[in-house]
Formats: C-alpha cells, sequence, structure tokens
C-alpha cells in the first residue's frame, strides 16, 4: 500500500495534507526517514510514525450501539 494512502485511511489527513508530512520528512517507516508519497509500506509489518508516535493501521471500523 502507498504510505500517502496509509495515512490518509488512518485518519492523518487528506492525501494532499500527509503528501505535505511526508514531503518535510516528518513520517518514518521502520527508522528510516520516507520522503516519497509513493512508498510501499505492509501495513501489518512496517512500524510507521509520525513525530515519534507510532501509528497503527486498521481497514474497518465497526461501531456498536449502546443498550438503551
Amino acid at each position: 500500500m502507498r504510505l500517502d494512502k496509509f495515512l490518509a485511511d488512518i485518519g492523518l489527513g487528506s492525501r494532499k495534507e500527509v503528501k505535505g508530512l511526508i514531503k518535510k520528512g516528518l513520517i518514518t517507516v521502520n527508522g528510516n526517514c520516507i520522503k516519497s508519497d509513493k512508498y510501499q509500506v505492509k501495513e501489518t509489518e512496517d512500524t510507521v510514525m509520525y513525530l515519534d508516535e507510532s501509528l497503527h493501521y486498521q481497514k474497518d471500523f465497526y461501531y456498536t450501539r449502546g443498550a438503551s
């Protein structure tokens, strides 16, 4: 999966916004600063970080209604 899609999917920003973060060198993958939005990440294997905070990919979100 492309790095910009990964970041947008987890809610870090729009594709355009996360491309800016990548180009500024604020994203690391497995400890390496990545400056290409086309960089391929393995969402379940790679460690993606933004400002020293680990980011975790979750494909689907499920919401449940509380009991009334």
